[in-house]
Order: C-alpha cells, then sequence, then structure tokens
C-alpha cells in the first residue's frame, strides 16, 4: 500500500509543482496523462489522497490510533478539515461523489477477481 501511496504522492507534487506556473483562476495543468487538470481536479485529487491516507494510517495503527495524542489521529482530524475547509462548490461536490461510489460495480469486479 505504502508504494501506490508513494507514487501518487509524487504525481500529485509534480502536477502542484506544474500549476504554479499558471496560478489563477481557470489555470490548466497537464496530468501525467497529458490530460488538462484545473485547479479544481488537482485540489479535488488532492483533498481526496488525504483523506486516503489518514484512513489507511489509521487503520494500520488499529486503535492505538484514535487516542487524541496519536498523529494518525490527527492526521484524520486534518484530511477532514481540508475537505470543507474553502472547498468550492465543485470540489466538494467530486470529493461527495468519491465518498458515495456505486458498490454494485465494486461488487461486480470483485467477482470477476474472485474475491
Amino acid at each position: 500500500f505504502v508504494q501506490r501511496f508513494e507514487a501518487e504522492s509524487e504525481q500529485l507534487w509534480q502536477q502542484l509543482q506544474r500549476s504554479a506556473e499558471g496560478v489563477g483562476p481557470g489555470a490548466v495543468v497537464s496530468s501525467c496523462e497529458g490530460a488538462p487538470l484545473t485547479a479544481e481536479q488537482v485540489r479535488t485529487r488532492s483533498n481526496s489522497f488525504a483523506l486516503r491516507t489518514a484512513q489507511a494510517w489509521l487503520a494500520a495503527t488499529r486503535g492505538a490510533g484514535y487516542r487524541s495524542e496519536h498523529r494518525a489521529a490527527r492526521a484524520v482530524r486534518e484530511s477532514l478539515f481540508f475537505l470543507v475547509w474553502s472547498c468550492p462548490q465543485a470540489v466538494l461536490e467530486s470529493q461527495l461523489q468519491e465518498l458515495t461510489v456505486d458498490w454494485s460495480d465494486e461488487e461486480r469486479r470483485w467477482r470477476e477477481r474472485g474475491i
């Protein structure tokens, strides 16, 4: 799992660096795949990454991560804060779509993989 997060982190970092060249509303960033990304799309991906890594950390630490002084607990609180702090409506809508995934599609993929 860590390797996937590292690769995604590197990709997001590169996208953020490229976005700095075109700062401002409507700025467009090229993704690694060549498709243009808006600032809102970069924000959506960053929020998603923060939420997923914090949740993975909490899961890895098990019960200890729930203690308020644990660093995983702080990461979870901060990731949830980023979800709502100055969050443009388009970004919030994208996050809500991700959080409300259609599980029937996921279950079909699981069956195809024999899970």
